[in-house]
C-alpha cells in the first residue's frame, strides 16, 4: 500500500494543525469548533451525493451529464462545507436519479463510454462537452470528480477528529493520492484507473495533463499498455 506506515497521513495531520495555529496567530481569532463541525457535516453530505452519483454511472446508458463532472469538482473545490454546495450536489443527484429510474441515458445512443483518466477538460464554455455528446461519447469518469471519498471518513466528534478528517480528505485527493510515488504501486494511478475502468465499463480512455505533470506524461504509454 502506498502509505502503509501512515507517515504521509501523519504529515498532513501535523500540517493542518500548523495551519490552524498560523491563522489564529495572524487573525487574532480562535478556531470556532461549532462552525468547523457544521462545515464538516456539509462536506460529509456532499461526499454521500458524489458516491450515489458514482454508483448510478454504472448504468447503461449513462444517466449522468458530462458537465456534472465539472460542476461536482468545481463546487467542492470552491465551496466545500457550505449548505449551498450541498444543495447543488443534491439537485444533480435528484436529476440523475430520476433519469436512471426512467431508464434514460444522457444520449439517445451511447456509442462509447469515455473516462478521463487524469484531468478533465475545464473551459468557460460547454462546447467540448456538447461535441462529445453530439458524437455519441458518454463521459463516465473524470478523475477529479471521484474526489477520493472512499478512502477517508469524516468524524465530527472533536476538533482533533475533524482536523484529522480534513487531513485525510486532502491526503486522498485525486492527483495528490495517485502520483506521489511509483505509478504502479498498490493504490496508485495505474491500479486506480484499471479498477475504475472495469467497474464503470469504460471502453475509451482520454488523458489530459498540464505541462507540469511530467510524471504522468511519462507514464501514459505504460498506462495504455
Amino acid at each position: 500500500y502506498w502509505d502503509e506506515g501512515g507517515e504521509m497521513m501523519r504529515y498532513y495531520q501535523q500540517e493542518y494543525r500548523k495551519l490552524v495555529a498560523f491563522l489564529e496567530e495572524q487573525t487574532g481569532n480562535k478556531l470556532d469548533e461549532d462552525k468547523l463541525r457544521q462545515c464538516c457535516k456539509e462536506a460529509k453530505k456532499q461526499d454521500e451525493y458524489v458516491a450515489e452519483i458514482y454508483d448510478l454511472r454504472r448504468a447503461v446508458p449513462n444517466p449522468v451529464p458530462a458537465v456534472f463532472n465539472l460542476m461536482m469538482f468545481a463546487t467542492r473545490f470552491m465551496s466545500s462545507g457550505t449548505p449551498q454546495a450541498t444543495k447543488v450536489m443534491e439537485t444533480m443527484y435528484e436529476v440523475v436519479k430520476e433519469r436512471y429510474k426512467k431508464g434514460e441515458g444522457v444520449l439517445p445512443r451511447e456509442k462509447a463510454r469515455a473516462g478521463f483518466v487524469y484531468l478533465g477538460h475545464f473551459t468557460m464554455g460547454g462546447e467540448f462537452w456538447r461535441w462529445l455528446e453530439h458524437n455519441g461519447i458518454s463521459v463516465i469518469m473524470e478523475g477529479l470528480a471521484i474526489l477520493g471519498h472512499q478512502h477517508y471518513t469524516i468524524n465530527t466528534s472533536t476538533v482533533d477528529t475533524m482536523l484529522d478528517s480534513l487531513a485525510g480528505q486532502a491526503h486522498n485527493m485525486i492527483m495528490t493520492k495517485q502520483i506521489r510515488g511509483p505509478l504502479d504501486y498498490p493504490g496508485q494511478w495505474f491500479e486506480d484507473i484499471a479498477t475504475l475502468a472495469k467497474d464503470l465499463n469504460i471502453d475509451c480512455a482520454i488523458y489530459l495533463g498540464t505541462l507540469g505533470c511530467k510524471n504522468t506524461w511519462g507514464g501514459v504509454k505504460v498506462l495504455m499498455k
